[in-house]
């Protein structure tokens, strides 16, 4: 189970050891045998979704994946996108949450929001209910642009993927996991959150079992930038390698 990864303060393991110890659910990237390759999918652009609970290291990883060759896309200004004032999804902000979430400017104010949705369940699928939909429609616009220009690998970022449903776009699902104590502390280091607050955050998410369930590639941020570094490296070589050998058969 993910609540076997090995402690922070661990000599790092060696990707050899960890994948013997340690197993499918983690850790140096590991191949997951739970979700197959979606061959009903266009093949061109091959896309990936990247997703992972708060603070699991997803944005280095979107990072090392730009530098190594990947089209990005980033799902959070796509939700901003999807709420900017004069859209549908604004006015039905507005409506639910009240003008308290309106910022001087006239903008959502996603602090004010998150507060409220976090502290509430339901608050917070009632915002789900009404971003979600408009996020997933602008995904499909960019992703049909890359189609167009023949783009060759797409990379989405999105936090909340698997939660939205929105794994059946892609070809794999890659998946970034922390333990729950680690991602407390990051949540209180970087939000400037009490831990009852913080633990809200966490325990509001998917969890990581669920999450590694529905995954091709595990990825985990527990140890050095290096180490991220080095997993994310494996995982794009081996799609590069995959991808030429699709290619091949193909001639």
């Amino acid at each position: 189970h993910c609540s076997k990864l090995p402690p922070k303060h661990q000599n790092k393991p060696s990707l050899t050891s960890l994948t013997t110890k340690y197993g499918r659910c983690l850790a140096l990237c590991v191949r997951c045998d739970c979700k197959k390759p979606r061959p009903d999918l266009p093949d061109k652009p091959y896309l990936v979704g990247l997703t992972g609970g708060i603070c699991t290291g997803k944005s280095h990883i979107i990072k090392t994946l730009e530098s190594l060759g990947a089209v990005v896309i980033n799902c959070d200004p796509l939700g901003h996108e999807s709420y900017r004032p004069g859209t549908k999804a604004y006015s039905r902000i507005v409506e639910t949450f009240g003008d308290k979430v309106v910022s001087a400017d006239g903008t959502i104010n996603r602090k004010v929001l998150g507060a409220i949705i976090f502290a509430d369940e339901a608050k917070r699928q009632q915002l789900n209910n009404i971003v979600w939909p408009e996020v997933s429609r602008i995904i499909d616009e960019r992703l049909e642009e890359h189609r167009r220009k023949g783009t060759e690998v797409v990379v989405l970022e999105s936090a909340l993927l698997l939660e939205a449903g929105w794994e059946n776009k892609f070809h794999q699902v890659w998946v970034c996991v922390i333990p729950v104590e680690e991602a407390l502390k990051r949540v209180m280091a970087r939000d400037h959150l009490e831990k009852d607050q913080a633990l809200r955050r966490v325990q509001a998410q998917m969890s990581n079992k669920e999450r590694v369930s529905k995954a091709n590639v595990i990825f985990c941020s527990l140890w050095d930038y290096a180490t991220t570094e080095q997993q994310v490296a494996r995982a794009w070589n081996e799609l590069q390698a995959f991808l030429g050998k699709k290619k091949s058969s193909a001639l």
